[in-house]
């Protein structure tokens, strides 16, 4: 049922501000779902190679959501100081 709801509420999102998107929804937990809005102009080896940062995500929660371990996440992107991520900066993520 949740998850039906936060399908609909997506779709009406995208739908709103006129954009082709798509949702990835993975639940990270029976208390947390995590979703991902993605352009449907990428493809789906740069979906899986990718992540886009969004506001409130830390390097720490990124690399536990793709279950890699952080100095890895860090020394792929050249990463020095995992406080020093921004939103909208594209993390490689293999």
């Amino acid at each position: 049922m949740k998850k039906n709801f936060i399908l609909a509420f997506l779709l009406l999102f995208g739908f709103l501000k006129g954009e082709d998107l798509e949702f990835q929804i993975k639940e990270v937990d029976e208390n947390l779902v995590y979703i991902n809005i993605l352009p449907k102009e990428l493809t789906e080896e740069e979906k899986l190679m990718f992540h886009i940062v969004k506001n409130g995500e830390t390097l720490n929660f990124i690399s536990k959501l793709y279950k890699i371990n952080l100095k890895d996440l860090e020394f792929i992107n050249k990463i020095e100081n995992a406080n020093e991520i921004y939103v909208g900066q594209k993390l490689r993520l293999k």
